[in-house]
């Protein structure tokens, strides 16, 4: 997913601040908490003209005050979201996350043993290298939505330092950029922490729902830019980056929303493939809002289309490896890698 990190709370309607320094009853809350969910709904989501809030709005609030605390209710947030086809969005509070339902189901046949073993255990971003010539980066999906900006910063230089050690001390051929466990989270310190690999550029756009043109989202300088914002910010070393060097990006159907945007971030770049399945398919962006009682809020409000304003609903590899054909405990055997570095050793 693609977390837009909005500074203003919004507070919706006539709400003095002596309301929230009183206790509130359960009720009273969710009121609260509604009037300020659908007033971002509403003002923000991609679809909002197709939508009869005030008909979802009463039956959220109903559904709601039948559960016997307010993070319970937060539970019926589901519903809103399935009701206005909302997919990709979610709430998050200190407490609980409260998605969608998926827009599509994964099955036991999607994915096989070694894949849901390696997931269940757990995926960490590293960057090592495999045999004695190509770089492996693993990028699984990342929230971070609780770092402070100094630690956002902090967390992506740490990455961007991790891929630049190891090709500055290694005859590298290439990269191989792992995203088969990506499935969303925060996509700034992810495609920064690549700047190395891809230069400044723009990475992708997001659209509106004409499918114009709204924010251009690129790399400049070492700072990650959403429009005019500056998302990340990371200290570039004096090397250039390395941007024709051979890129090979593993990916697969769990690779999603983030994930899908660093694929859309090479595109337009020299020396790449992709290999492996077709992606998941959550190419919208979605901006982040903080509701009260310390709830967030990813919700869709535009389209991820690449470099030249090209949307589409999932994004579909130039070398079709099916997952089963993976190998995690010997990278060497995966047929994804074996592929990987045949396209490295075909750009000498």
């Amino acid at each position: 997913m693609n977390l837009k990190q909005c500074a203003t709370i919004l507070i919706v309607g006539v709400i003095s601040t002596n309301v929230f320094a009183q206790k509130l009853t359960k009720n009273d809350s969710i009121r609260v908490f509604s009037d300020s969910l659908f007033f971002n709904l509403k003002k923000n989501y991609l679809y909002t003209d197709e939508v009869s809030w005030n008909e979802i709005k009463n039956r959220f609030e109903e559904n709601a005050a039948t559960h016997a605390t307010f993070e319970n209710s937060l539970k019926e947030s589901r519903a809103v979201f399935d009701s206005i086809g909302c997919n990709h969005c979610m709430l998050l509070s200190e407490n609980g996350y409260y998605p969608a339902s998926p827009k599509k189901q994964l099955l036991y046949k999607d994915y096989s043993y070694e894949f849901g073993k390696k997931h269940s255990e757990g995926v960490e971003f590293s960057v090592s290298k495999l045999g004695d010539t190509y770089g492996y980066i693993e990028m699984p999906g990342m929230l971070l939505l609780d770092l402070s900006q100094e630690e956002l910063n902090a967390k992506t230089q740490e990455m961007y330092d991790e891929i630049v050690i190891l090709d500055k001390n290694n005859d590298l051929k290439g990269w191989i950029i792992d995203l088969r466990f990506n499935i969303g989270g925060n996509s700034y310190p992810m495609i920064n922490a690549l700047h190395y690999l891809l230069g400044d550029k723009v990475v992708y756009n997001v659209l509106n729902i004409n499918k114009e043109i709204e924010e251009v989202n690129k790399l400049e300088n070492g700072r990650f830019y959403s429009g005019e914002k500056i998302e990340t910010e990371i200290k570039t070393t004096n090397k250039n980056p390395n941007i024709k060097i051979p890129v090979a990006l593993i990916i697969g159907n769990w690779t999603a929303s983030a994930g899908e945007t660093i694929i859309l971030g090479f595109k337009g770049r020299e020396n790449v493939i992709t290999i492996g399945e077709p992606t998941y398919g959550y190419l919208t962006a979605n901006s982040l809002f903080e509701l009260p009682f310390k709830v967030k809020a990813p919700l869709t409000t535009g389209y991820l289309a690449d470099m030249n304003g090209n949307y589409s609903e999932n994004l579909k590899p130039g070398v079709f490896v099916k997952e089963e054909k993976s190998n995690f405990e010997n990278l060497l055997k995966d047929e994804n890698i074996i592929e990987a570095i045949k396209f490295i050793n075909s750009k000498k």
